[in-house]
């Protein structure tokens, strides 16, 4: 009897034990789940028991790492990053904890929490778009997040009013602008991890504009990583840009080191100062987005026609988009993102189109007749006939660029080839083709003359050397 009762005894606290190990493990296994992301088997959420015994929600479950039917990394820490889909001070938050899931739910859907996959909310038609892989590391699932991305960016069938109780209105990108891009082609994404996708992790970046890798932080002094540097990870010498700017910024630097006419200044060199290097000498700063909209540029239109929006209307209307472009800041009024350089540089605008012979208000001067693609007199040049606006690599065989201010290299005619240069005929020795920059002469300055008699027919001023001694975009040319 005692037996009888010792084994029932046993056998009743052997069912509990087992009992609360079941409870443990559906416990454990519920929370740890990612509630923004995956769960178990179809139907069975496995977030319920931790839902239900923590009603923080969303942001406590996400705060750390979870391992239960599936991997999940922590994401509410990320939208304390440098930029992220809330702004936490103008939502009222103190901290990514305090995210109330009403947030969330904005982006996912939890009516299938345990379906195996990301159920994103496309806010255009409501529709629920599923994500089963890895969008950071595989672009096909990247590329299924364009239209849940354009759900609000895209300009069309956006929500009245901002999505977030931030109140911020979400970036806007122009739906035909976009649909013509060089981004929107082959398999770029709007989501990726840099370099089949700009952008990383829809809760937030270690960088501006939500920019991909998303958990690397940019320099904190020279902020390469999300300025050109970022631009640099596609257009560069592998690709899968076909442009490669990486390769042409990494020239040597061509600085003026003595007079150029009206510019004396050792602050001045051969392009646009860029990289961090040239704009620790020259004061100077721009980046690639204050000349390209990477939303909207296209091989027909491979820049921003306006970059200076608050800039007054310039006088010379009627010209190219580039050149109207290249004026909108060549007019001594910058945008806000640009700074330029130390020195002052010369308001060619205002001269351009007053009294510059390269305008539109007086015809050009004598040309050479001679060579196929030569300009016709009263040209009316746009600045890109002279100019590049990325760094020329100088005459043939050059290792660095041989001329200043982004002036070409070769010289190229009206429909793009490369224009002769004239040799020095008065001198007895060779002066490399197209170079500016080559010192010379009784007065050791910069040697302009071979680069102006490319085009002007004008052999008898070889002795003078160096036409910008007299001519200049702010004088009568």
């Amino acid at each position: 009897m005692k037996t009888s009762i010792r084994n029932r005894r046993y056998f009743v606290q052997l069912q509990g034990l087992l009992l609360l190990t079941l409870i443990a493990l559906l416990v454990g296994c519920g929370g740890e789940a990612e509630k923004s992301d995956v769960g178990g088997e179809p139907g069975d959420d496995p977030c319920a028991s931790y839902q239900s015994s923590n009603p923080a929600g969303c942001a406590a479950c996400h705060a750390t790492a979870k391992s239960c039917n599936i991997n999940t990394r922590a994401v509410t820490a990320e939208f304390a990053y440098a930029s992220s889909h809330i702004n936490l001070a103008a939502a009222g938050y103190a901290a990514p904890g305090d995210i109330a899931d009403a947030e969330c739910l904005v982006c996912h859907n939890e009516t299938a929490h345990g379906d195996g996959a990301v159920d994103l909310v496309n806010l255009n038609d409501s529709s629920t778009l599923i994500l089963t892989g890895d969008p950071d590391t595989d672009p096909a699932a990247a590329m299924i997040l364009n239209a849940f991305c354009q759900g609000c960016h895209d300009n069309v069938g956006e929500p009245s009013t901002p999505p977030f109780t931030d109140m911020l209105v979400p970036t806007m990108v122009d739906n035909t602008a976009w649909t013509s891009s060089s981004h929107n082609g082959g398999a770029t994404s709007c989501y990726g991890n840099g370099v089949f996708g700009c952008h990383s992790s829809g809760h937030g970046s270690k960088k501006i504009g939500l920019l991909a890798p998303h958990n690397v932080a940019a320099n904190a002094t020279t902020r390469h990583e999300e300025e050109e540097g970022f631009c640099f990870t596609c257009h560069d010498a592998d690709g899968p840009a076909v442009t490669d700017m990486g390769s042409r910024y990494a020239l040597p630097v061509n600085w003026v080191m003595l007079p150029t006419g009206y510019n004396m200044l050792d602050t001045l060199n051969d392009r646009h100062d860029v990289m961090p290097p040239e704009q620790a000498i020259s004061g100077a700063k721009v980046e690639c987005m204050n000349c390209h909209n990477p939303h909207a540029d296209s091989p027909f239109q491979p820049f921003n026609p306006d970059p200076d929006p608050l800039d007054t209307a310039s006088a010379t209307a009627g010209m190219s988009p580039l050149s109207m472009a290249c004026l909108d800041c060549h007019d001594n009024t910058y945008p806000a993102e640009v700074t330029p350089p130390t020195n002052m540089l010369v308001d060619i605008d205002f001269s351009y189109s007053g009294f510059d012979a390269h305008g539109p208000a007086i015809a050009s001067g004598p040309i050479l007749s001679w060579q196929t693609g030569a300009y016709p007199g009263g040209w009316t040049f746009e600045c890109n006939d002279c100019h590049d606006p990325h760094p020329s690599p100088g005459f043939p065989g050059a290792t660095a660029p041989t001329n200043y201010f982004g002036l070409k290299t070769p010289v190229t005619g009206m429909g793009g080839e490369a224009l002769l240069a004239l040799d020095d005929l008065f001198y007895d020795y060779l002066i490399p083709d197209y170079s500016f920059s080559t010192f010379d002469g009784a007065d050791n300055a910069n040697n302009g003359a071979f680069y102006c008699n490319t085009c002007h027919d004008r052999p008898g001023m070889f002795d003078k050397e160096n036409c910008t001694g007299c001519h200049a975009h702010n004088d009568k040319l």
